[in-house]
C-alpha cells in the first residue's frame, strides 16, 4: 500500500514558533487593517474569519494531526502554542533527529 505524506512530524521554520503560522499571519494582517479609520467591516471579517479558523483547526486539523503523528504531535503540541508565538524555536524534532 502506497501512503502519500511523511511517516514522521516535519517541523521546521515558522512551525518551531507557532502551530498555525499562515493562519495567524492572516488574522494579524486583517487586524492591521482593522486599525485603520473606518474598518469597521475589515475587524468584523477578521474576527469572524479567526473564530471559523479556530473552529476548523481544532475539530479536524488537530485530530487528523494527533491520527497521524501520535505521540510526536503531542509532544509538538504540548511545546508549540497554537495563536501567540514563542519567543524561543521549539527545538524538539531536531534534538531528536540528532541524538
Amino acid at each position: 500500500m502506497c501512503r502519500l505524506g511523511t511517516e514522521h512530524l516535519v517541523v521546521d521554520g515558522f512551525h518551531r514558533y507557532v502551530r498555525n503560522p499562515m493562519y495567524v499571519a492572516l488574522v494579524a494582517a486583517l487586524a492591521g487593517e482593522a486599525l485603520l479609520p473606518g474598518a469597521w467591516g475589515v475587524a468584523a471579517w477578521g474576527m469572524a474569519f479567526w473564530a471559523a479558523i479556530a473552529l476548523f483547526v481544532r475539530f479536524y486539523e488537530e485530530p487528523m494531526m494527533a491520527r497521524s503523528f501520535g505521540a510526536e504531535y503531542a509532544d509538538y503540541r504540548s511545546a508549540a502554542p497554537a495563536w501567540l508565538p514563542r519567543l524561543r524555536p521549539w527545538a524538539g524534532p531536531r534534538a531528536r533527529a540528532d541524538g
